[in-house]
C-alpha cells in the first residue's frame, strides 16, 4: 500500500507543463492550453503526458505547446462526498481538436455539475468545449472511440491505459504537432524543430493528510469487485507491519 500511495502522491502538484523541446518561447510564440481541476489529459497526439493527469492535482492545469494541430483526449474525474460516503467518478475520454496558433490562449471547459446525480450523468457521457479565449470561439468535443478499463484498479491507474474499440493499443515517446508549425523566428540556433519531449513537472508534490488517504482508500474499496477486494487483502497479508 505504501508503494501505491507514494505513486499517487507524486501527482499532487498543479502543473504548468512545457510540451516542446528547447528553450521557452516568448508569449507571442508558444500557445497555451488551460484545463480546470476536474479535467485531465489521457493523451495528446497519442502520447501520455506525465503531470497532466491524476486526481491529486489542485487548480488549473496549464500546458504550453508549439503552434500546430493537437488531438487532445481529455476526461472528467472528481471525488463527490455524500455524507460519510465518497465516490470517485471518472468518464471515458472525449476528443478535443486544437489548431494552436502562436501566442494563442485556449481553455477546455464543461458544464460543471451542481449535484451528485448530474456528476454521474457527466461521467457516463462526458463532453465539453474548447474555447479560444481571444475570439470566444467554442468548438464542441467529439467522441474519442476509446475507453478506460473498468474496476477499481482502472480508477487508480488513471490515464496509464486506454482500450480502443478494436481492443488494440499503441504508445509512443514524443509529442509534436500533427501539422507543420510556423517557421521558427530568426536568431534561433536551428531551422528545424527537434522532436518534442515531455519533461517532468518541476513542482514538488504537496503533502496529503491522513484523512485524505483514508477517504480515497474507502472510496476505492467501495467500488472494488469481490475479486479485487480478495486480491487486495491477500496482498496486504504479505506486507510487513
Amino acid at each position: 500500500m505504501i508503494v501505491a500511495l507514494v505513486t499517487l502522491l507524486a501527482g499532487c502538484s498543479s502543473p504548468q507543463l512545457k510540451l516542446y523541446d528547447g528553450a521557452s518561447n516568448p508569449s507571442t510564440q508558444a500557445a497555451r492550453l488551460t484545463m480546470p481541476e476536474a479535467i485531465e489529459v489521457a493523451r495528446i497526439n497519442g502520447v501520455e503526458v506525465k503531470g497532466a493527469s491524476g486526481m491529486w492535482t489542485r487548480g488549473d492545469k496549464v500546458m504550453e505547446l508549439a503552434p500546430g494541430r493537437y488531438e487532445v483526449l481529455a476526461y472528467y474525474r472528481e471525488i463527490w462526498n455524500q455524507g460519510d460516503q465518497h465516490d470517485v467518478l471518472r468518464s471515458d475520454p472525449a476528443l478535443f481538436v486544437l489548431d494552436a496558433r502562436a501566442g494563442g490562449r485556449y481553455r477546455i471547459d464543461y458544464a460543471h455539475p451542481a449535484e451528485y446525480r448530474e456528476a454521474q450523468r457527466l461521467a457516463a457521457a462526458f463532453s465539453g468545449v474548447l474555447i479560444d479565449e481571444a475570439s470566444g470561439t467554442r468548438v464542441p468535443s467529439q467522441a474519442s472511440g476509446v475507453r478506460f478499463p473498468t474496476g477499481v484498479m482502472g480508477q487508480i491507474a488513471g490515464a496509464s491505459e486506454l482500450l480502443p474499440d478494436d481492443g488494440s493499443s499503441a504508445s509512443t515517446q514524443v509529442v509534436a504537432p500533427l501539422e507543420a508549425s510556423p517557421a521558427i523566428p530568426a536568431g534561433t540556433a536551428s531551422g528545424k524543430r527537434s522532436p518534442v519531449v515531455v519533461p517532468p513537472a518541476p513542482v514538488a508534490p504537496a503533502a496529503a493528510t491522513e484523512g485524505d488517504w483514508l477517504t480515497l482508500m474507502q472510496a476505492w474499496w467501495k467500488q472494488a469487485s469481490s475479486e479485487e477486494r480478495r486480491a487486495f487483502l491477500r496482498w496486504v497479508a504479505t506486507q510487513q507491519n
